[in-house]
């Protein structure tokens, strides 16, 4: 899942660093002119980009369930596998061969 993770990450940080220095150069400019008119401008970039990263990322992070929902990888395009726990967490939690059967109480 990580892979995933960082694939999606990488991108959005970088356009984000790539995006400060045109707004910086967008809001001296407004400032110049009137700095009500550049806080605007900054005030309304700083919240139409956290809303919409927010709502990437949970609209990823639905993928990501449906992705990896019960131990498996399923995607659209491909049929559905299992990758299991980890050894260590399986291990750590008393399941060696995972959870895939329970005792009755």
């Amino acid at each position: 899942m990580m892979e995933d993770i960082v694939a999606k990450r990488d991108p959005i940080e970088l356009e984000e660093l790539e995006q400060v220095e045109v707004n910086d150069a967008k809001a001296l400019e407004l400032y110049e002119v009137s700095p009500d008119a550049a806080r605007e401008y900054l005030t309304e970039y700083c919240t139409g980009n956290a809303e919409k990263v927010v709502r990437d990322w949970w609209a990823f992070a639905d993928e990501l369930i449906a992705k990896y929902d019960d131990v498996y990888v399923s995607m659209p395009d491909d049929r559905a596998h299992e990758i299991g726990y980890p050894k260590w967490w399986r291990d750590e939690v008393g399941y060696p061969d995972g959870p895939t059967t329970y005792a009755e109480p």
